[in-house]
Order: C-alpha cells, then sequence, then structure tokens
C-alpha cells in the first residue's frame, strides 16, 4: 500500500472538463515505444477507457489525472527524469482497447477479464488471429457487473420479454457486446430475435428517457453513476439472467462469476441475478519497467483509491491479482513484491 502524502481533497470520479482539456493538451506533446529515453519531451501514456456513461472513462480519467499530478510536470517529489502527461481516451470499450495496445496506440487500457484471456490466448472471439502474447496486466481494478436496464413501462421483466423490443446491445468493439451475445444464446434468444441497436450506454441512456428505447444492456460497476441519475428520472427495473444460464455461461466462461445486484441498488429495482466479471489494467510487455512500477504505485495510491472509492467505483487493492488471465508486466510485479502482496 502507498500511503498518500498531504491532506487533499479526493478528486471527483468523473474530471469530464479537465480530461477533455486533456485531451487537447495530448495533441502537443510527444510520446515514445518505450517511454522512457528522451529526458528533454513529455511522455504522452495514453489509457484506453469506455463510452462516458460507463465506468471505465471516469475511473480511466481519476487515473489519468492522478499520473499526470505525481509524474508529470507538477511533480515535487521522486520525479521521473522524463515527464508524464497521462490522458484517458474514450473507446468502444475492451475489444476496442486491445486492438489499439496492439498497435501502439495506446500505452494501457481497462478490459474485461475474458477478453483478455481470449485475447493472450487467441481463443474466443480471437481465434482468427495470433494469440497477443505482448499482453500483461498492470492488475485487476475491480468486479463490474453485467445490467441490463429496461423502461418499467414496456413490461419487460425476463430475457424472454426482450423479444422483438428495441435494444441496445452496445457497440462494435465492446466487452459488453460479446457478453450480451452469449447471455441471449443461453436464454434461446439471438440478436434476430430482437431489435438490436449498437450505441453507447449514454446514447442508450438517452434514448431510454425518450422512449426510443426499451432495454440496454451494460457491463459496469455497479452501481453506475449515470443509471442511477436515469432512475431518478424514470422508472426502470433491472431484468434478471435466469439461475441456469448463470450456472451455464460461468461453465463456458469461467471468468464470468454468478453475481446478485442487491435490492434498491437503483430507485425501485429488486434483487437481481446477474453476473460479474474482473476488470483489468493491461499494458505491453515492452513497456519499460520503471514506468510500469511508477503507474502501478499511482494507481494503488491513497488518493487515487480513495477517489475512486468516494465516486463509487468498488475498486479493491486486496485483489489486485485475483484472476489474472495473463502475466504480469514485471515493473507491476516489482511493485506488488515491495508491497508484500506477491511473494
Amino acid at each position: 500500500m502507498i500511503a498518500a502524502s498531504g491532506t487533499r481533497e479526493p478528486r471527483r470520479l468523473l474530471p469530464v472538463a479537465r480530461t477533455v482539456a486533456a485531451a487537447a493538451l495530448s495533441l502537443t506533446l510527444t510520446t515514445t515505444a518505450e517511454s522512457s529515453t528522451a529526458s528533454d519531451q513529455t511522455a504522452l501514456f495514453r489509457i484506453g477507457t469506455g463510452g462516458l456513461a460507463g465506468s471505465y472513462y471516469p475511473v480511466g480519467s481519476v487515473l489519468a489525472a492522478e499520473l499526470t499530478d505525481r509524474l508529470g510536470v507538477t511533480c515535487r517529489v521522486d520525479c521521473p527524469a522524463q515527464p508524464l502527461f497521462a490522458v484517458a481516451q474514450t473507446s468502444n470499450g475492451s475489444v476496442s482497447n486491445i486492438a489499439e495496445l496492439a498497435a501502439r496506440r495506446l500505452e494501457a487500457g481497462l478490459v474485461q477479464a475474458d477478453i483478455a484471456h481470449w485475447a493472450y490466448s487467441g481463443e474466443g472471439i480471437f481465434s482468427n488471429g495470433s494469440p497477443m502474447q505482448e499482453l500483461r496486466a498492470i492488475g485487476h481494478v475491480y468486479s463490474e457487473s453485467l445490467q441490463i436496464v429496461a423502461r418499467a413501462d414496456t413490461g419487460i421483466r425476463a430475457l424472454a420479454d426482450l423479444r422483438g423490443k428495441r435494444v441496445s446491445l452496445d457497440e462494435q468493439g465492446s466487452g459488453t457486446l460479446i457478453a450480451a451475445r452469449l447471455v441471449l444464446e443461453a436464454h434461446g434468444l439471438t440478436e434476430t430475435d430482437l431489435e438490436p441497436r449498437y450505441v453507447k450506454p449514454d446514447l442508450a441512456i438517452q434514448k431510454l428517457r425518450a422512449g426510443t428505447l426499451d432495454a440496454f444492456f451494460t457491463v459496469a460497476g455497479a452501481p453506475t453513476a449515470s443509471i442511477t441519475a436515469l432512475a431518478d428520472d424514470l422508472q426502470i427495473t433491472l431484468v434478471p439472467i435466469e439461475a441456469a444460464a448463470q450456472a451455464e455461461l460461468a461453465s463456458r466462461v469461467p471468468f464470468f462469476l454468478s453475481a446478485l445486484l442487491p435490492a434498491g441498488l437503483y430507485r425501485g429495482t429488486e434483487p437481481t441475478k446477474s453476473l460479474k466479471v474482473g476488470a483489468l489494467m493491461l499494458t505491453r510487455a515492452d513497456l519499460n519497467e520503471e514506468l510500469v512500477y511508477q503507474v502501478t504505485s499511482v494507481l494503488w495510491h491513497d488518493d487515487t483509491y480513495a477517489a475512486l472509492q468516494n465516486g463509487g467505483a468498488p475498486v479493491r487493492r486486496d485483489m489486485a491479482l485475483n484472476g489474472l488471465p495473463l502475466p504480469l508486466h514485471s515493473g507491476a510485479k516489482r511493485f506488488y513484491r515491495e508491497t508484500g502482496l506477491l511473494r
């Protein structure tokens, strides 16, 4: 565990304005593949996240801001030779972040554990390509839940009720889309049984509120702030995953675990059977060891941890090494050994 320095107020979970400004500034910065040599340049550290209404973007935004504060031009103590500027980049989600990491357009990315496993092993949705053996883990950040959100006035109470309904499965490139297809299959449905839409959760929420969408799938930390806000304006229901389907999916995809969304997770919602999966921070093996060591240190710094916890992200330091389907980066491994989490 890294002790917090100072007594500053933990930053908010979703510093949108700051992150937009950071994205604009990042266009002027220089990045290198190794991010460790040009001490007279500022290294850009890009974190792939997801849509604005999910949990990846706010989590990535907090981490980017903390990295820039502690390793960037405003750093005061134990500063790196090359200042770092970190930015959270919106994306289509886990599958997209894997592709961007492989293409060296990201230095790190948030990815569902099942997607990380398939990418590293060349299985599942990645079976047509070569295993991405260059991927490495920084750690398991938190667990996220599959949530199927419906307007209460549609009468949707079970998966079978989605038949013929306007349902968003999230965008191509998202881990949610993969999970949604597996869940539908486990309940004897396919996309053709629905009126499918493929939009990000933020747009899905807008459409649900406007009455032009009946339900949407999302995989995110629960509760999700954007869904909490939706439930304050509109009566919603959470659609359960049947117990038999939970068991089948958990046996087919070992990184899917049965979960129960508690009563009152959102205004008026009942206890709901669902699934959960780990949200991992990934990078590439060729990133500089010292850089990844510092990034891991900031990820688990008390200030970062407090900001994420206070913002509702269910981060757990004691679960940082749980269920990793691929090797740790050497820099992350050094951090966990020094802090006693890895022996």
